[in-house]
């Protein structure tokens, strides 16, 4: 047998936090301007974990990051639907090397925008960009040994992507 791959569970871990939302529309405003809205939602939170692992210290949960937060302008009136997002998540644990160290995604924000048109009932065009501000540059994801670390793991790069499209109600 060459590698012998065993799954266990922690010795123990703790996750509390809070999460707040706002959401609001604005019809009361005149004319084009009643179709404006925004949304706002926050995730704080904090955790624990405790592998069992000899000389592996206690430290954050997998995919726990400690802040998330998305903020949007949303657009809904006369067959137009829109909207501009900014979603921002911390750095997060995600897995373990063959080490026993910490592999850790770097925090990671993205502006991403949508926008549809109804031409008829059944038919629609629309525009998603996602990653706005991505030239391409930055990674999307950026794995590192261990929080804050020089040391690369493994990055995913794409740069910001644009479709077009229309869809179709039978």
């Amino acid at each position: 047998i060459d590698d012998v791959t065993t799954y266990t569970n922690g010795k123990s871990a703790e996750i509390y936090g809070v999460e707040v939302n706002v959401v609001r529309q604005f019809p009361e405003l005149p004319g084009p301007l009643g179709g404006l809205g925004i949304y706002a939602n926050a995730t704080f939170q904090h955790s624990k974990a405790n592998t069992g692992i000899e000389g592996v210290p206690e430290d954050d949960f997998f995919n726990a990051p400690r802040t998330i937060f998305t903020a949007a302008g949303t657009y809904q009136k006369y067959g137009v639907e829109a909207t501009l997002a900014y979603s921002w998540r911390d750095r997060q644990a995600v897995r373990f090397s063959s080490y026993n160290m910490r592999i850790v995604e770097e925090p990671y924000g993205s502006l991403d925008g949508q926008i549809r048109y109804a031409l008829t009932p059944k038919f629609k065009i629309f525009v998603n960009a996602v990653d706005i501000l991505n030239s391409g540059k930055d990674p999307i994801v950026d794995e590192r040994y261990g929080e804050g670390s020089r040391y690369l793991e493994g990055a995913t790069y794409t740069g910001r992507t644009i479709t077009f499209g229309i869809n179709a109600s039978f």
